[in-house]
C-alpha cells in the first residue's frame, strides 16, 4: 500500500472515538489495557497482545517528511500566515530539512 502511496488510516482515529477514550480512566488508558483486554476476549494470543518487538514507522515518517514534506513546504513559503507572524522561519525549517536529507537518511525498505 505505501508503495502506491496509500495510507492506512485506523477508523480510531475517529475524532469522536479519541474524546471517548480521553474520557476513559487513565488505568484504563495506560498500556493499552482495555483494547488488550477487548482483544484477549476475542481469542487473540498473548503473543499478539504483548508482542516482543513494537512495530515502529518512525523510518518511513522521516523519509515521508523529507522526500515529500520538504517540496511541500517550499512551495508553500508564499503566503504562510505563521511565517508573516514570525512564529516559524522558514529559512531555519528549510536548513535543517536540507541537513536530514543530506546526512544519509536511507529509504526504507518497505519503500524501496
Amino acid at each position: 500500500m505505501l508503495r502506491a502511496g496509500i495510507w492506512p488510516v485506523s477508523p480510531l482515529c475517529s475524532p469522536d472515538v479519541l474524546t471517548f477514550c480521553n474520557w476513559l480512566p487513565v488505568k484504563w488508558r495506560r498500556g493499552k489495557r482495555l483494547l488488550r483486554a477487548l482483544l484477549a476476549r476475542r481469542g487473540f494470543s498473548a503473543e499478539f497482545l504483548y508482542p516482543r518487538r513494537r512495530e515502529n514507522f518512525a523510518h518511513v515518517m522521516e523519509h515521508a517528511m523529507i522526500h515529500n514534506g520538504l517540496p511541500l513546504m517550499r512551495s508553500m513559503r508564499r503566503g504562510s500566515i505563521l511565517a508573516d507572524q514570525g512564529s516559524l522561519d522558514l529559512d531555519r525549517l528549510d536548513r535543517r530539512g536540507t541537513h536530514r536529507r543530506h546526512r544519509g537518511s536511507t529509504k526504507p525498505s518497505c519503500l524501496s
